[in-house]
């Protein structure tokens, strides 16, 4: 079989055609396809920007009620009351609905860097609407690398100025270097702007850039008024009141996790023979706990207030689960659950009135061990921000869920007088938070059993010290804060009946305690988020890491009452 010369030169201009005609066909598509990427990419551009422009409008609009409410805060009266609840709820609404056209056009930038993600102008865009959001480390990062891609809008030149300069003043505290860097961009902005003779178009942020800046340059100031206003009142509530900001969920959570080791749980007296079949007094243990509340901030008229002639007021509701298993004694393991709810009205601008009740029930190797009510009234007082003092009565009614004989009954009522009083020995000279704080209480307890055999009395001495050692100037910064403490605590416990026989003179009496704790503490905040910040999570932190050593020591008149115990755990602790 043979195929001739002139067959197969008649075959190729057949396939030359098909094959220029293939090229042609798939050069089309390509082309088609890639106009129509490059449409659906303009497209998406333009519904961000417009969603964008929309939320600006509607962040404006809630500025403006912002402004009215305040103008009707020097009212003072039952109608001026309505009608601010009437303009916070219309200021939160257009707020909400700001924010939700801002994720929005944030989801329409990221769709169109998916498009075309060598393209540096939906990244810078997505700065933006992160900015609009108040996620400002992401936007620094967004605004950043659009930067580095050497993005620039030649009819919008100097917006990366602004972006970058508004997201590090709103990101870092007053006094730091990145909050110096942001107020230099924002001032080159606007004399830029003020140079140019199109100002309008080609710098549509000037004014926006102007009251920003306006407010970072007298920011120390701000915050130097505020501290005074509230040294002056304590309890004075800002009028009006800012609004609640977005959460996560609607009330906070934590969870947490721990792992420790206690060499005496049984806090076995010294010199005492362990129990038939008990290992060892000592025990790893691991801690699990769960907790979610919620605070809800009021305020009231008052003309005691020369501030801002309002007080404020404060609930707070809050239930922790905590669960601890001990990897050697089974049998100590407990659980824990308390539910407990409080509320702070102030008097005056110095004076206020805390009531707080608390439910705690107590199960030992899940088995019902007692139940704990307790209800505290306290009169606070704030001479200042650096000193508050509490007076508090607490009345506890305990029932114990295992059954005991009348004369060791320990179930019944306890009665606890306290005293605290709190300094603020240090503040922070930029923000006015505490660096250095000292804590001093002293309480006295007596208690009515249903047995005779428990009933004391106790004296009880506190004293604390707490210290920031470290606190992040910027919202960027992994490790927000660090602080330690320490902390002693004494005990002195006596009993009303002699129920215990000397082995030397066959005569009976009374039991007598002293107890002493030492504790040091370290707790590590981490990973701000804004979600913390709305929520009033301390130091706006998502993760907290603790660490914290314990001994307590107790000498008393009966042997098998005297103890030592040393107790170390690591936690770590995740917020939402």
């Amino acid at each position: 079989m043979w195929s001739s010369p002139f067959a197969i030169r008649n075959l190729q201009p057949t396939f030359i055609w098909y094959l220029s005609l293939l090229s042609f066909v798939c050069l089309n598509i390509a082309v088609s396809g890639e106009l129509a990427a490059k449409e659906l990419y303009t497209e998406i551009m333009e519904r961000g920007r417009a969603r964008l422009q929309a939320s600006y409008e509607k962040a404006l609009c809630a500025e403006k009620k912002g402004d009215k409410a305040t103008a009707v805060c020097s009212a003072k009266d039952r109608a001026s009351e309505i009608e601010l609840k009437q303009l916070n709820a219309a200021k939160k609404k257009l707020t909400e609905e700001a924010r939700a056209l801002a994720e929005e056009a944030l989801k329409e930038f990221r769709s169109a860097e998916a498009l075309d993600p060598r393209n540096p102008e939906p990244i810078f865009w997505e700065g933006l609407a992160l900015l609009q959001l108040k996620e400002y480390c992401s936007a620094i990062n967004k605004i950043q690398s659009a930067r580095e891609g050497h993005y620039r809008n030649p009819k919008e030149p100097a917006e990366i100025t602004f972006a970058l300069g508004a997201a590090l003043v709103g990101s870092s505290n007053v006094g730091s270097a990145k909050f110096e860097e942001g107020k230099k961009l924002l001032a080159d902005y606007i004399k830029q702007a003020e140079a140019s003779p199109n100002r309008k178009e080609a710098f549509p942020n000037y004014c926006k850039t102007k009251i920003i800046s306006d407010a970072a340059v007298g920011q120390a100031a701000t915050l130097q008024k505020k501290n005074q206003e509230k040294n002056k009142e304590p309890n004075h509530a800002a009028c009006p009141m800012p609004i609640s900001e977005k959460t996560e969920l609607p009330f906070t959570v934590f969870v947490l996790s721990a792992i420790g080791y206690n060499d005496n749980v049984l806090t076995l007296g010294r010199g005492q023979s362990l129990p038939p079949g008990t290992p060892h007094k000592g025990s790893l243990y691991n801690e699990s706990s769960f907790g979610m509340g919620r605070d809800f901030s009021f305020s009231h008229a008052s003309s005691l207030s020369q501030t801002t002639g309002w007080l404020s007021d404060k609930l707070s509701l809050k239930y922790v689960f905590i669960a601890d298993t001990f990897e050697d004694l089974p049998e100590r393991d407990r659980l824990l659950h308390t539910l407990s709810g409080s509320y702070q009205r102030s008097f005056t601008p110095n004076i206020g009135g805390l009531l707080k009740v608390s439910d705690q029930w107590l199960y030992i190797n899940q088995s019902p061990a007692s139940n704990i009510l307790s209800a505290q009234e306290a009169l606070v007082l704030d001479l200042n921000t650096k000193s508050k003092t509490l007076l508090s009565y607490y009345l506890v009614r305990t029932d114990g869920l295992t059954p005991v004989t009348r004369p060791n009954n320990p179930d019944g009522f306890t009665h606890r007088a306290e005293l605290t009083q709190i300094w603020v020995v240090i503040q922070d000279k930029h923000d006015f938070s505490s660096v250095l704080t000292l804590t001093g209480q002293y309480a006295h307890e007596w208690d009515q059993p249903s047995g005779i055999a428990g009933q004391f009395q106790r004296d009880e001495l506190l004293g604390k010290i707490e210290c920031k050692v470290f606190h992040a100037r910027d919202q960027c910064s992994f490790v927000q804060a660090v602080t330690t403490s320490a902390s002693e605590l004494w005990q002195a416990d006596w009993y009303t009946h002699a129920t215990f026989i000397s082995l030397t003179s066959n005569s009976p009496f009374a039991r007598s305690d002293d107890t002493n704790q030492v504790v040091f503490a370290m707790s590590v905040s981490m990973w701000y988020d804004q979600y913390m910040k709305n929520a009033g999570v301390p130091d706006a932190s998502r993760l907290e890491a603790i660490f914290q050593y314990r001994y307590t020591t107790r000498d008393s008149n009966v042997q098998s009452k005297a103890y030592d115990q040393n107790l170390f755990f690591a936690s770590l602790k995740l917020n939402f």
